[in-house]
């Protein structure tokens, strides 16, 4: 959990534009150098002014410095108070006090001008630790900023690193706090643009201060008085509809054997699930779009090809090795193994290019890899994994998740793999984002397990070595993705 909560001032906390702008455009004048457009003085808003003056006006040193002098004899009594704090600051401030966050404030503006802007926004008293560049000229990178303010606000001690976030909106920021090895989250809605961020590889990128509050309060969710069952109170509706559903499905086979048979029997089973997919289609649209905006937040930098092997490799072992695992420790049946996920006794093809029990190939794909999948990541993935992580971090959110659809199943064998195959898919929906691509997963995973177990008897697939490498090929692959990127 993360307590220590270092702000930057400029482009995060406040709008600085007309002053920072204007005092620029005083100090130009002063070298004879006019600048009429105020949007072309921002990239000076955030990193230190001597190294701006030198890079964007060619000025050696010398007249750096002058120019810095210059800009300071307008801002101290003027540009200083050409300011506005952002809406929601104030409130979202006081909050992080409240609950106990230790907040700092990591400026390259001179310290002095930072003290005086938080008093005349009437904040300053939020902040345990303000600390900023020296008029002298000393500490104006912002990385020995941020330096500084850990060592003030640990009093010197072991610096708790891992509890740490540094806000601000340029690169500097970032690259500031990645020099301290602390994370880091950017803000877009400042002067740095979401390119910028990410390139700089923040941790993190969000566009306003509302973002910007949901990200930091899931730092304290587990004080909000709701826990984890009784987030999840609310989203069961759907599930437990599927699960009824499900168990009805193996009850009334016998008796719908006896009306239908072959295809039509499946199909009126499968029909029930789709009918419930479609009543819940209104609720999945309004939850996967609250899901969007929260991923934003973590899924702006695009995956890479390398991420998408591992995620293809990883998912292939822990499926070959899960089903391995359940077939020779006999914990599922291979007459059940699959044929639970279409709900109906001795459906399963004994014969690969021939009907068995009057189901062909088509009918049995259809019902088993494509409708059922599609209906169930709806539930579990659309509503439920969405639902839970409106309320908690990443991590409860999968793991709540892929344990209902454990208990889902109704044969005791494929709780543990629809448990291991819900950690997959939910894990997978967090990384990427991408709603699409876990059912692509879960259809995949179906697919592979429907083709894979119609001669299973006999299969040099199951055995224990084969189980044991294709588990640790799943797990290594698993763990090379989660290197790529951190999902918290």
């Amino acid at each position: 959990m993360k307590e220590y909560l270092l702000f930057d001032l400029d482009g995060t906390l406040t709008d600085p534009k007309l002053g920072i702008t204007t005092c620029v455009q005083y100090a130009l004048r002063s070298f004879g150098i006019e600048e009429p457009d105020l949007d072309k003085l921002e990239p000076f808003i955030g990193p230190p002014l001597k190294d701006s003056f030198m890079q964007f006006y060619k000025m050696d040193e010398k007249q750096a410095e002058a120019a810095v002098a210059k800009y300071r004899e307008r801002f101290q009594d003027i540009g200083l108070f050409e300011n506005e704090i952002y809406a929601g600051v104030r409130e979202m401030l006081c909050t992080l006090k409240k609950k106990g966050m230790h907040l700092a404030v990591a400026s390259s503006k001179p310290t002095v001008f930072v003290e005086r802007i938080l008093e005349h926004f009437k904040i300053r008293k939020y902040f345990e630790v303000v600390v900023g560049s020296e008029l002298d000229g000393r500490r104006v990178n912002k990385d020995e900023v941020v330096q500084e303010a850990l060592s003030q606000l640990f009093s010197g001690g072991l610096v708790e690193r891992d509890k740490v976030y540094m806000i601000g909106d340029r690169k500097f920021d970032v690259e500031g706090a990645r020099a301290q090895g602390v994370e880091s989250i950017g803000v877009s809605y400042g002067y740095g643009s979401i390119e910028e961020l990410k390139e700089a590889k923040a941790d993190y990128i969000v566009r306003t201060v509302g973002e910007l509050e949901n990200l930091l309060y899931r730092e304290f969710s587990d004080l909000e008085g709701e826990s984890f069952f009784r987030s999840m109170i609310p989203l069961l509706g759907p599930v437990m509809l599927l699960m009824i559903l499900k168990r009805l499905g193996h009850e009334w086979y016998p008796l719908t054997g006896k009306l239908f048979h072959g295809n039509i029997n499946i199909l009126v089973t499968t029909f029930a699930f789709l009918l419930v997919g479609m009543l819940l289609c209104r609720k999945v649209r309004w939850y996967l779009g609250r899901g969007e905006d929260v991923r934003y937040l973590q899924n702006l930098r695009p995956a890479t090809n390398s991420q998408f092997l591992y995620l293809l490799l990883g998912s292939l072992g822990i499926i070959l090795g899960m089903t391995a695992f359940l077939h020779q420790t006999g914990l599922a049946h291979r007459e059940v193994l699959y044929y639970d996920m279409i709900f109906a006794r001795k459906l399963l093809f004994r014969s690969f290019w021939t009907k068995q029990d009057g189901v062909s190939l088509f009918v049995g794909i259809l019902c088993a890899v494509v409708i059922l999948p599609v209906v169930e990541s709806l539930v579990f993935r659309g509503i439920l994994q969405n639902g839970l992580r409106e309320k908690m971090k990443p991590l409860p959110a999968i793991l709540g998740s892929a344990l209902l659809f454990g208990l889902y199943q109704t044969q005791a064998g494929m709780i543990l793999y629809s448990f291991v195959l819900g950690l997959l898919l939910s894990y997978t929906y967090e990384y990427f984002g991408s709603f699409r691509l876990t059912v692509v997963i879960h259809i995949m995973s179906a697919f592979f397990m429907y083709l894979l177990t119609y001669r299973i008897g006999s299969s040099p697939l199951f055995s224990w070595p084969v189980c044991i490498i294709c588990l640790v090929v799943g797990v290594v692959f698993m763990g090379m993705l989660a290197l790529k990127k951190k999902v918290r």
